[in-house]
């Protein structure tokens, strides 16, 4: 069996496609708020009669609307990308000529990982989701021996075209 290991720019074009676009959406709304601050603090805004009543409109719009939820979106998403980047690093795929291994990380501390094996065999078909492969066939899982129809798999592990080829040649 053949193990596939798990693959940052494969993590980045497919299960981490959107943390990666949150992230760069979310970037520029700390930018701007910290450009607000220190125009609030430099005193310029402390005469509102010299601004126009558009522009005041337009600076709360752009900070309710944009700069208040990046601030808080940005890091919630950068904790959950790397929640699931530390599960997938230790998680990994192996891959035989009729049978599909995926050994998942449940449970990632300093000490130990939890991991939870699925074997799939008899594999009828695979669909092909923008962040993961589902494989439907007849998935056991070791552990506990719970049998399921469809197992799935996210796409951050290198050379997953080799899972395709499992369900194409059985």
């Amino acid at each position: 069996m053949e193990r596939l290991s798990f693959d940052a720019s494969a993590f980045e074009k497919g299960a981490g496609r959107m943390y990666e676009k949150l992230i760069r959406f979310t970037l520029p709304s700390l930018i701007l708020g910290a450009l607000q601050i220190g125009l609030i603090n430099s005193g310029l805004l402390y005469s509102f009669e010299t601004i126009p009543t558009w522009a005041g409109i337009l600076f709360m719009g752009v900070t309710i609307v944009y700069i208040i939820p990046g601030i808080f979106i940005l890091p919630t998403v950068w904790f959950l990308r790397s929640g699931k980047t530390r599960k997938l690093k230790e998680s990994f795929v192996l891959v035989g000529n009729r049978s599909v291994e995926y050994h998942q990380a449940t449970n990632v501390t300093a000490a130990e990982v939890d991991m939870s094996t699925y074997a799939v065999t008899q594999i009828k078909k695979i669909e092909e989701t923008g962040d993961k492969l589902i494989l439907f066939g007849k998935v056991t899982e070791k552990e506990t021996g719970g049998h399921y129809h469809q197992l799935e798999i996210p796409k951050a592990f290198a050379d997953m075209d080799k899972i395709q080829q499992v369900a194409r040649y059985r």
